[in-house]
C-alpha cells in the first residue's frame, strides 16, 4: 500500500477516520480535541508514509494505536495542567 499516494491516502483517510476519532473520544471525551488528535494522526502518516509496515499488523490497528497514544499524552497533559493549578 503506497499511502505517498493521494488517491490512496484519500480513501485510507475514508475508511479509517471514524475509528481513529472514536479511539481518541473515548480517552478524551471531548470532541474538538478527539478532532486534532486525528488530524495529528493523518498528518504524521503524509509526512512518513513508510513508517507503517504492513508486515506488523494491520493499517487500521496502526492509526487507532497511534491516535490512542496521542489522546493519553494530551489528557496526561490535561491532568498535569490541573495538578499545577
Amino acid at each position: 500500500m503506497d499511502l505517498s499516494d493521494p488517491a490512496t491516502f484519500s480513501r485510507t483517510y475514508d475508511e479509517h477516520v471514524r475509528g481513529v476519532y472514536a479511539a481518541a473520544y473515548r480517552i478524551l471525551g471531548n470532541a474538538a480535541q478527539a478532532q486534532d488528535v486525528v488530524q495529528d494522526v493523518f498528518l504524521k502518516v503524509w509526512r512518513r508514509p513508510g513508517a507503517f509496515d504492513a508486515r506488523r499488523g494491520e493499517l487500521g490497528s496502526y492509526l487507532r494505536l497511534m491516535a490512542r497514544s496521542r489522546a493519553l499524552d494530551l489528557w496526561r497533559e490535561g491532568q498535569a495542567a490541573g495538578r499545577a493549578s
